[in-house]
């Protein structure tokens, strides 16, 4: 396994930090056990993760205009982060501004594709707002992903989403019965979930793994390390667009966690875009002017691939 294996190693140096922290403190995600400080990521200088977990809160009181300040912070940092734009939704259409929300649950759908909730109130705000053709639309994609995920999806959450949205289009259920039950969990040990994803991850376990992830994404919100290794399986998977947009959102997090640099340097390899790849080098080499593992590992992987262009 590329890094993830090393990741046990660094789980003794990380115990005692993480006891004596309040917030998640959650191990460097990936390239060799690296973020920003050479273990737990320092982190942007707007605590995205923190502002999140705010506006949640905000939201599970009915303080919609409180989570709306917020959360256009959050996602002024990281526009593309699903779980944010999906909350943005349910504040606006907490203040009766449905309209508004609609564009905020069309993002949510395109920046995650396990978010299958979002069809769901999509398609509730599609029928409030007596627009029945496109909830109808928005049923057909739905039945498009069922019909393409075969073991590669959330089957128990995706057939859910499924009879809800079914229901909605065919006026058997109400609207739902707050907002407060379309929020997400919380998550009451995030670092032993964080862990218990790696675990999946180093057992091959890439789809599962991106369920946990995801479920820690949504209680914390846009954390550089898990952002990082939802990239990570979502590359082993092949679904290379969409780990682009993890590593993404990670270094919009953290612009010098140096295992998203590593993993993003590895994914332009693979794809064979080789000259991004050495923007990737350089970029670590500049984190690391001592030497670091990331650096070496993707120093190697690039050479590698070189040697077996020539």
């Amino acid at each position: 396994m590329e890094a993830v294996m090393r990741f046990g190693t660094v789980i003794a140096a990380l115990t005692v930090l993480i006891l004596m922290s309040t917030q998640p403190a959650l191990a460097a995600g990936g390239g060799g056990g690296g973020g920003s400080s050479g273990g737990i990521s320092s982190g942007p200088s707007v605590n995205v993760s923190k502002l999140y977990e705010e506006s949640l809160a905000h939201l599970q009181a009915g303080e919609n205009e409180d989570a709306e300040r917020k959360l256009k912070k959050v996602l002024g940092a990281i526009p593309e982060n699903a779980q944010a734009n999906y909350m943005m939704a349910l504040a606006k259409s907490g203040q009766g501004e449905d309209k508004s929300s609609v564009r905020y649950y069309k993002k949510a759908i395109k920046y995650d594709r396990h978010m299958y909730t979002a069809y769901v109130t999509l398609g509730q705000t599609y029928m409030g707002l007596g627009e029945a053709a496109d909830a109808q639309k928005l049923l057909k994609k739905l039945e498009k992903v069922k019909s393409k995920c075969k073991d590669k999806c959330d089957m128990g959450h995706l057939d859910t989403a499924h009879a809800d949205l079914t229901a909605v289009v065919n006026g058997t259920t109400d609207a739902p019965g707050g907002q407060s039950s379309l929020l997400f969990d919380r998550i009451a040990d995030p670092d032993s979930a964080y862990l218990g994803a790696v675990a999946l991850i180093n057992g091959g376990e890439f789809e599962a793994a991106i369920i946990e992830l995801t479920k820690l994404l949504e209680a914390i919100g846009p954390h550089a390390d898990v952002l990082n290794y939802l990239g990570y399986t979502h590359r082993k998977m092949g679904y290379f667009d969409d780990a682009y947009g993890y590593y993404k959102q990670a270094l919009a997090a953290d612009p010098n966690h140096r295992g998203a640099h590593e993993y993003l340097g590895e994914l332009y390899i693979q794809t064979g875009q080789r000259k991004k790849a050495a923007r990737q080098l350089d970029k670590l080499a500049e984190l690391c002017p001592f030497g670091c593992a990331e650096f070496d590992d993707l120093e190697f992987k690039f050479n590698s691939t070189m040697q077996a262009a020539d």
